[in-house]
């Protein structure tokens, strides 16, 4: 069952290992990637990819968790 955790800084320790995945070479050497969008967040969700985590602001957040 998905859960949400609010995160009140950009500093939060528990964005770290989002911080560098925009890096390409870091995030296929990891074998993650990052979808931004409502749009690309909808068809992730419903695809056979794992997802570790969605990160969104408090005002998408209602929009993102039904699809969760």
């Amino acid at each position: 069952m998905p859960y949400t955790i609010r995160i009140d800084s950009s500093l939060d320790p528990r964005l770290a290992p989002f911080r560098d995945l925009k890096d390409r070479r870091i995030a296929r050497a990891q074998g993650l990637f990052i979808v931004e969008g409502l749009h690309l967040v909808r068809r992730l969700l419903v695809s056979s990819y794992d997802v570790q985590a969605v990160v969104c602001s408090e005002r998408r957040s209602a929009q993102v968790a039904p699809l969760l």
